[in-house]
């Protein structure tokens, strides 16, 4: 679930607790494979300086620095992965446990295992897997995307908001969000949106992923979510449009409607979003 707000918070929050401090040893879970794999991905680690922590698409990259070499390490949250940091002398316990020269240590868990610790030689690497990120485009660029044969003339533009090749660190959430602040419907193809209506919609995409940041992002009910500190996010009471179904819309007091887009839920107004 964690979106570009939800690691953008992660992110932060490391940077304050772990740059400038090195990787003592590394324990990985018998059961998780990381790549590289076993000794490789430990002696690859040890004794790094943590330098940066940084974010690509929906990843947190952690920058590590070892006999002038750099290396990059990224931990992909997918659906339920977790970042948490402990202090000196408390219990801490997941499929990858990063141990601090302080005591600390950043550990790393995932209960249905979708995402992925990986160690990258180059962040171009990692970054060209992605599309750009939705904070460093102009409209104009915007446009271009979402009109060219990579979105496609049959794409509906809610498809297009989550293809991380088209644009990066969108997810459901606030897709959903940004196309009712945009009064665009979630199924519209995207070669009938104007590029005005584009412009509409990509500063609605920023200002509803910057208001998220300033939140910690969304917990929503599984409670799966937590910052690095085991703090949930709150922007989940400010959703406009996701999660709901049924309830009154509070630009015009029509009920909300749910249909399922390429097998994620989507949520809409049948008037300003017609």
């Amino acid at each position: 679930m964690p979106e570009l707000p939800e690691v953008t918070t992660i992110v932060n929050q490391l940077k304050k607790e772990i740059v400038g401090k090195k990787i003592s040893s590394v324990f990985v879970n018998k059961t998780y494979k990381t790549t590289p794999a076993g000794e490789s991905f430990e002696n690859a680690i040890i004794n790094s300086i943590i330098i940066g922590v940084d974010r690509v698409a929906k990843v947190i990259v952690v920058t590590l620095e070892k006999a002038s070499s750099r290396k990059f390490l990224a931990l992909h949250l997918a659906m339920t992965g977790l970042v948490r940091l402990y202090k000196r002398d408390t219990f801490s316990k997941g499929l990858v446990v990063f141990c601090l020269d302080d005591g600390s240590r950043f550990v790393f868990t995932d209960q249905r295992r979708f995402g992925y610790v990986q160690l990258f030689e180059k962040m171009e690497t990692l970054e060209n897997k992605y599309g750009p990120d939705p904070f460093k485009i102009t409209a104009s660029d915007f446009a271009k995307i979402i009109k060219s044969k990579s979105a496609s003339w049959r794409t509906n533009i809610k498809n297009a908001l989550l293809d991380q090749r088209l644009i990066a660190g969108i997810g459901n959430i606030y897709a959903n969000e940004a196309l009712f602040m945009a009064k665009i419907h979630p199924q519209t193809k995207t070669a009938a949106i104007a590029t005005g209506q584009l412009a509409i919609l990509l500063a609605a995409i920023k200002d509803v992923l910057a208001r998220s940041i300033t939140h910690r992002g969304s917990t929503l009910s599984d409670l799966t979510y937590t910052d690095i500190y085991g703090n949930y996010g709150e922007f989940q009471t400010h959703f406009k449009i996701y999660g709901r179904k049924g309830e009154t819309c509070e630009d015009c007091k029509t009920k909300i409607e749910f249909i399922m887009l390429n097998g994620r839920g989507t949520y809409f107004c049948p008037v300003c979003q017609n």
